[in-house]
């Protein structure tokens, strides 16, 4: 049997999950870069590398939520 298609408020939602899933996914790989970068010398690049995946991240959740959630989060 075939399921339901989703309505515009369940492809919102899981558009906003899979946003925040990759926003906590780059937190954690520069928080472990960040880590690392004491014990290694070639660290600062893979550092370098998790920051900008960050701040990508973070402009594509920025981008996903509505305008009301983004008012509210910046405050």
């Amino acid at each position: 049997m075939r399921r339901p298609a989703q309505t515009r408020a369940q492809k919102q939602h899981a558009r906003e999950q899979r946003a925040l899933l990759r926003l906590r996914r780059a937190a954690v790989k520069y928080s472990a870069a960040g880590d690392q970068l004491s014990s290694n010398d070639t660290a600062r690049d893979t550092l370098a590398m998790a920051l900008a995946d960050l701040g990508a991240a973070c402009d594509h959740y920025a981008e996903v939520i509505p305008l009301r959630e983004l008012r509210r989060l910046s405050r």
